[in-house]
Protein backbone atom coordinates (compact mmCIF):
# COMPACT_ATOMS: atom_id res chain seq x y z
CA UNK A 1 0.00 0.00 0.00
CA UNK A 2 2.71 2.28 0.61
CA UNK A 3 4.11 2.18 -2.79
CA UNK A 4 1.28 2.56 -4.47
CA UNK A 5 0.90 5.90 -2.24
CA UNK A 6 4.02 6.96 -3.12
CA UNK A 7 3.48 6.35 -6.85
CA UNK A 8 0.61 8.53 -6.67
CA UNK A 9 2.33 11.33 -4.88
CA UNK A 10 4.53 11.34 -6.91
CA UNK A 11 2.78 11.15 -10.25
CA UNK A 12 0.40 14.40 -9.07
CA UNK A 13 3.53 15.95 -8.04
CA UNK A 14 4.43 15.74 -11.58
CA UNK A 15 0.91 16.50 -13.21
CA UNK A 16 0.88 19.36 -10.59
CA UNK A 17 4.21 20.66 -12.36
CA UNK A 18 3.05 20.36 -15.23
CA UNK A 19 -0.14 21.78 -15.03
CA UNK A 20 1.73 25.32 -13.61
CA UNK A 21 4.45 25.13 -16.77
CA UNK A 22 1.34 25.38 -19.26
CA UNK A 23 0.40 28.38 -17.57
CA UNK A 24 4.04 29.62 -17.81
CA UNK A 25 4.23 28.89 -21.40
CA UNK A 26 1.06 30.83 -22.45
CA UNK A 27 -0.34 32.40 -19.54
CA UNK A 28 -2.53 35.02 -22.22
CA UNK A 29 -4.52 31.67 -23.33
CA UNK A 30 -8.07 31.51 -22.23
CA UNK A 31 -8.72 28.73 -19.96
CA UNK A 32 -4.87 29.06 -18.49
CA UNK A 33 -6.38 30.27 -15.07
CA UNK A 34 -7.99 26.96 -14.07
CA UNK A 35 -5.49 24.81 -15.78
CA UNK A 36 -2.84 27.04 -12.47
CA UNK A 37 -5.34 26.22 -10.21
CA UNK A 38 -5.83 22.69 -10.64
CA UNK A 39 -2.00 22.29 -11.01
CA UNK A 40 -1.40 23.79 -7.06
CA UNK A 41 -4.18 21.73 -6.05
CA UNK A 42 -2.47 18.66 -7.64
CA UNK A 43 0.63 19.71 -6.01
CA UNK A 44 -0.69 20.22 -2.55
CA UNK A 45 -2.59 16.61 -2.84
CA UNK A 46 0.31 15.07 -3.93
CA UNK A 47 2.81 16.64 -1.48
CA UNK A 48 0.07 15.32 1.38
CA UNK A 49 -0.16 12.16 0.25
CA UNK A 50 3.31 11.49 1.87
CA UNK A 51 1.69 11.85 5.04
CA UNK A 52 0.37 9.17 7.09
CA UNK A 53 -2.96 10.50 6.95
CA UNK A 54 -6.20 8.98 5.56
CA UNK A 55 -7.50 12.46 4.29
CA UNK A 56 -4.99 13.20 1.75
CA UNK A 57 -6.24 9.45 -0.43
CA UNK A 58 -9.82 10.50 -0.14
CA UNK A 59 -8.58 14.29 -2.00
CA UNK A 60 -6.35 12.33 -4.24
CA UNK A 61 -9.42 10.27 -5.78
CA UNK A 62 -11.82 12.91 -5.97
CA UNK A 63 -10.15 15.65 -7.05
CA UNK A 64 -8.98 14.38 -10.08
CA UNK A 65 -11.95 12.78 -10.66
CA UNK A 66 -14.08 16.07 -10.49
CA UNK A 67 -11.54 17.16 -12.87
CA UNK A 68 -12.33 14.71 -15.71
CA UNK A 69 -16.21 15.25 -15.11
CA UNK A 70 -15.73 18.75 -15.47
CA UNK A 71 -13.99 18.29 -18.91
CA UNK A 72 -16.46 15.92 -19.89
CA UNK A 73 -19.15 18.26 -19.72
CA UNK A 74 -17.68 20.64 -22.24
CA UNK A 75 -16.61 20.45 -25.74
CA UNK A 76 -13.17 19.97 -26.47
CA UNK A 77 -12.02 22.74 -28.61
CA UNK A 78 -8.80 25.34 -29.02
CA UNK A 79 -8.81 26.68 -25.78
CA UNK A 80 -7.94 23.31 -23.90
CA UNK A 81 -4.55 23.44 -26.27
CA UNK A 82 -1.94 25.54 -24.73
CA UNK A 83 1.25 24.54 -26.90
CA UNK A 84 1.68 26.22 -30.11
Amino acid sequence: MKTIRLLAGTLLLISGVLHIVAYFQAPESPGSIPVLAFGVIYVIVGALLFNRKKYPLYLAIIIPTTTYGCLRQQPLNETFYFFP
